[in-house]
């Protein structure tokens, strides 16, 4: 990813992957747990039995692998 994002000159992107100077270093799987995480937040809201029993599950090392 941060290939991609040095090539294409994303700032986001390369933000994702520390390419850019930053305080703290990101890491992209934990940014996309929590993001997983969020639209089942959201799902769960609307009544999604599935995105309920997924509580707690969406990790950072499911989305590693």
């Amino acid at each position: 990813m941060q290939h991609y994002a040095a090539m294409g000159r994303d700032q986001l992107g390369g933000e994702a992957v520390n390419l850019t100077p930053s305080d703290k270093p990101r890491d992209t799987y934990t940014d996309f747990a929590n993001y997983v995480n969020d639209l089942r937040v959201q799902d769960a809201a609307k009544g999604h039995v599935l995105a309920r029993k997924l509580d707690g599950l969406i990790t950072r090392k499911v989305c590693v692998h």
